[in-house]
């Protein structure tokens, strides 16, 4: 019985207004976050990644810093009961409000496939807007401004530290980053972007200020 009843429901909050509901088991409601975060990175990195209007719209908000949560509305439960409830939470929000492609439950269409012209059309936005460079300085320092807010930093690592200790997770993301890097252009392009100089740049500073703030906690000495 436990086992049938693993399934919850859950809410990505943005700046304290519920903007996607969603159905899942395991980490599945702290993925978004990181998925987005992923999303940013890879394009950081030159890599044309085509994404829903959903993680479009988190990956904008995470930019600007924006306040986003994940709360559990429901858990414990079937999972067509976990259907039936994201159904029927879906419903009482504004339509204007969410960000929510489908209306969720049961008629949610599994296994939804773009037709070519919009992967298409979605492909050729992307490399129209990543191939700014002042765009992409832009958005790097949105990065770092954003990482500079001691609770920010807190409330993501916390997510991060709860999805990464489920097991099924940890072997999902382990198999995707293996297939990822099994491909030669990914670990060229990977490669390029970590030997870049100012690339290093950005991260020994993030180290530098990784053990200032640590030593802070700790009332230790600051100096380098």
């Amino acid at each position: 019985m436990k086992k049938r009843n693993r399934f919850y429901v859950y809410a990505v909050i943005v700046d304290n207004k519920i903007r996607y509901i969603g159905k899942g088991t395991g980490g599945r409601a702290y993925m978004h976050i990181r998925i987005a975060r992923g999303i940013v990175r890879r394009r950081m990195a030159g890599e044309t990644v085509s994404a829903t209007p959903f993680y479009e719209k988190l990956t904008e908000v995470w930019l600007k810093g924006s306040d986003i949560q994940i709360s559990i509305l429901k858990n414990k439960l079937t999972d067509r009961k976990a259907y039936a409830v994201e159904c029927e939470l879906i419903a009482k929000q504004k339509a204007s409000q969410l960000w929510n492609t489908w209306s969720g439950g049961l008629g949610s269409p599994k296994g939804h496939k773009k037709s070519e012209q919009q992967k298409h059309r979605s492909s050729e936005s992307n490399k129209k807007t990543w191939s700014d460079e002042k765009l992409k300085q832009k958005h790097s320092k949105r990065c770092k401004v954003i990482w500079l807010n001691p609770e920010y930093r807190r409330k993501t690592q916390a997510a991060l530290k709860a999805a990464g200790q489920q097991p099924e997770l940890r072997k999902k993301r382990s198999d995707a980053a293996k297939v990822r890097w099994a491909n030669p252009e990914f670990r060229e392009k990977m490669n390029r972007a970590f030997s870049d100089p100012a690339y290093k740049r950005l991260r020994s500073q993030a180290t530098k200020q990784g053990w200032i703030t640590r030593r802070q906690k700790i009332g230790g000495d600051n100096s380098l």
